[in-house]
C-alpha cells in the first residue's frame, strides 16, 4: 500500500511540476504581450497626421467599421466571458443562428439558442464533432470559402446560409470567426447575401496586412458593400494579438466588429467612446486595447 502510494506522488509530482511551469511561461507571455501593446499605443491615434499610404488605407478601412450609437437598443454579450464572447444587439428570437467557426468554444451558438433562435446551424472543417449536441442544431464539417468545393469540404457562403435554412425563408443571426478566409469569403459572396442577416458579427483578422495594396483594397471594397445593408454597431480590439505598426498609426492584429441590418437600425447618435459595459478582454492577463483615438476628433 505505501509502495504504491510513493508511487502514485511520485508521478504526480513532475505533471505537477510541468503544469506550474505551463503557468508560468503563460503569465510571461500575458506580460510580454501588454509590453508589446503599451510600445504601441500611441499609434493608436488618428489625430496624428497620416505619414505613409497605409496610414491612409487604415483611416479609410476603421472609417466603415466605426460605429454609431443607439440609446435606446437592448445589448447582450452572447458566448463567453473573455474569447468566444461577442455584444450584439437582443435580436434573435426567431432567427436562424448560424455559427462559422466553432473549435472547441460552442458558447455562443448555445446562447444564441437560449436567446430565442429557432435552430442552429454550426461550420467548422477542424472538428469531428461539436463540443456539445445543442436542441434543434446541424454540424457540418464544412470549411466557409469563397466557392463550394464539395471534394474538399468546402462550403462559399451562400451555400452555407442555404443549408442553414433550406426554406430561404427565415432571418439569420451570423457569427464569422473563420481566422482570416472571412476576406476572400466575403469579397466573393454572391450579391444580395446578407439580405436575411438581422445581424453579422464577425472577426477580421490580417490586419498586418493593410500596407498591402491588394488586401487593403479587399479589406476596405468588402467594408463598403457591408455598409449598404448593415450599420456597424461594436468595435473593438482582439486583446489577445500583437499591435502592428503601419506608419505613424499602429492597429490590433484583428478586430471584432458587430452590424444590424439598417432596416432594424433604432435612431443613433455620435459615440463619444468604443468601449462598452459588456466588452471583455479576450485574454484577461492582458489590458483591453483603447481604441478611442480613431473616433474623430
Amino acid at each position: 500500500m505505501g509502495a504504491k502510494f510513493y508511487a502514485r506522488k511520485w508521478l504526480r509530482e513532475p505533471a505537477r511540476s510541468v503544469a506550474n511551469k505551463l503557468v508560468s511561461l503563460s503569465d510571461v507571455q500575458g506580460r510580454l504581450m501588454a509590453v508589446q501593446h503599451q510600445g504601441l499605443a500611441g499609434g493608436l491615434d488618428f489625430s496624428q497626421d497620416p505619414r505613409t499610404q497605409a496610414d491612409e488605407q487604415l483611416r479609410r478601412a476603421v472609417s466603415l467599421m466605426l460605429p454609431t450609437h443607439q440609446p435606446t437598443a437592448k445589448w447582450c454579450r452572447v458566448g463567453g466571458p473573455a474569447d468566444g464572447g461577442y455584444v450584439m444587439a437582443q435580436d434573435f428570437t426567431g432567427a436562424v443562428a448560424v455559427s462559422m467557426g466553432v473549435g472547441w468554444d460552442d458558447s455562443w451558438d448555445a446562447e444564441a439558442l437560449q436567446l430565442g433562435a429557432s435552430s442552429l446551424a454550426q461550420f467548422d472543417p477542424t472538428i469531428r464533432r461539436p463540443p456539445r449536441n445543442l436542441k434543434n442544431s446541424e454540424f457540418h464539417r464544412l470549411g466557409i470559402a469563397a466557392e463550394s468545393d464539395s471534394a474538399h469540404g468546402k462550403v462559399s457562403l451562400a451555400d452555407a446560409l442555404k443549408l442553414a435554412d433550406p426554406s430561404g425563408n427565415q432571418e439569420v443571426v451570423v457569427k464569422m470567426d473563420i481566422e482570416g478566409h472571412e476576406w476572400a469569403v466575403l469579397d466573393n459572396a454572391t450579391q444580395g447575401w446578407a439580405g436575411s442577416c438581422r445581424q453579422i458579427v464577425a472577426e477580421l483578422h490580417c490586419w498586418a496586412q493593410i500596407g498591402e495594396a491588394e488586401f487593403a483594397e479587399t479589406a476596405i471594397r468588402v467594408l463598403e458593400h457591408l455598409g449598404v445593408t448593415h450599420v456597424p454597431v461594436h468595435l473593438r480590439a482582439n486583446n489577445a494579438v500583437p499591435l502592428v505598426s503601419v506608419g505613424a498609426y499602429a492597429t490590433p492584429s484583428a478586430l471584432e466588429v458587430t452590424w444590424v441590418r439598417r432596416d432594424l437600425a433604432l435612431p443613433i447618435e455620435p459615440l463619444s467612446t468604443l468601449r462598452h459595459r459588456l466588452d471583455a478582454p479576450n485574454d484577461p492577463r492582458t489590458p483591453e486595447v483603447d481604441l478611442d483615438g480613431w473616433l474623430p476628433g
